[in-house]
């Protein structure tokens, strides 16, 4: 959030600003595919640094905060090894809990342009950090309405420690909880799949999916040392064929934000009256009123699962 208001960074630049790319000598980040009005690639540009950005980067570099990111499992060539699609539901959930209402990650840019002009940038100094193209474009980013006391990081990680570092420790504390379960839990279901290193789908779309996902998400040799030492677990992307789902809850949700972003549905291969897919367990769903009804492909009928059905809006895709 703080490398978001001092970079002005887009959420998806923040994800993919590679580690090469960073020209420390000059404090500068080469963006990669900065957004363009036609939409193309490849338009790549460099975007100048201030004392605040920096200093949030060094936060981010430094070795025990860099372990942690690392253990989710993402490309340590990145700065922010982590899932956009991760970076946007726990700012909604942060946004959701404080009752902060309207509020997006992306407003966090606009605030970056509004900081920086506040403090006196000149337009081209603004186009150097935000890298819009003209002042057409940046000035609906840039809000001079006069305002109180601003915050800035410092005095608010400062004020967090003061405040929260006993409840840091009970969080920490369920983290471990956390993973041990999903460890114990992969146990238990690798050892009742019969046919764990094979993937059988439904439907072929899914399969050809999975296969891609597999080969871009490597997760960390840390990662998977743990599940091999802990529950024995040979290969990290064991599947479950009858819940269509990976074995362990790590990989799973990590395949389910990949095909949010990544991933299609092939409406042609799914019955005329599907209005959803749900990429938890590759459910096709037909959604009517009030009632949920499943397909099952191997009788070509729709069952009625309405009253087992738990709706996680975030993993249905609509048709």
């Amino acid at each position: 959030m703080w490398l978001a208001i001092y970079a002005g960074r887009r959420e998806g630049e923040l994800c993919e600003m590679r580690l090469d790319d960073f020209d420390k000598k000059n404090n500068q980040w080469k963006i990669r595919d900065v957004k363009n009005p036609d939409r193309s690639k490849g338009n790549h540009k460099f975007a100048h640094l201030e004392p605040n950005a920096l200093l949030i980067i060094e936060e981010l570099l430094e070795p025990s905060t860099r372990k942690r990111m690392l253990e989710l499992g993402y490309s340590d060539a990145l700065l922010l090894p982590v899932n956009v699609q991760t970076v946007s539901d726990y700012f909604r959930r942060a946004c959701r809990l404080n009752g902060i209402e309207d509020l997006r990650f992306h407003d966090l840019r606009h605030e970056a342009a509004t900081r920086y002009a506040e403090d006196g940038f000149t337009i081209p100094q603004l186009q150097t950090i935000t890298l819009h193209s003209s002042w057409n474009s940046l000035k609906r980013y840039v809000n001079l309405r006069k305002r109180g006391e601003r915050l800035d990081y410092q005095t608010a990680i400062q004020f967090a420690r003061q405040q929260y570092d006993d409840n840091y420790s009970k969080f920490a504390l369920k983290q471990r909880y956390v993973s041990a379960a999903d460890i114990a839990d992969a146990e238990e279901a690798y050892s009742q799949v019969q046919t764990p290193d094979v993937i059988n789908t439904e439907f072929s779309f899914t399969k050809e999916q999975l296969e891609r996902f597999m080969k871009s998400f490597r997760p960390t040799k840390s990662v998977k040392d743990m599940y091999k030492e802990k529950s024995n677990i040979q290969n990290i992307f064991a599947w479950n064929d009858v819940q269509q789902s990976f074995v362990v809850s790590y990989i799973q949700n990590a395949w389910e934000n990949w095909f949010n972003d990544n991933g299609t549905v092939d409406w042609k291969q799914l019955p005329d009256d599907t209005t959803h897919f749900s990429i938890k367990g590759s459910d096709v769903l037909k959604i009517e009123d009030d009632r949920v009804y499943k397909w099952k492909k191997e009788i070509k009928k729709w069952f009625d699962i309405s009253k087992y059905f738990n709706a996680d809006i975030s993993n249905l895709i609509k048709k």
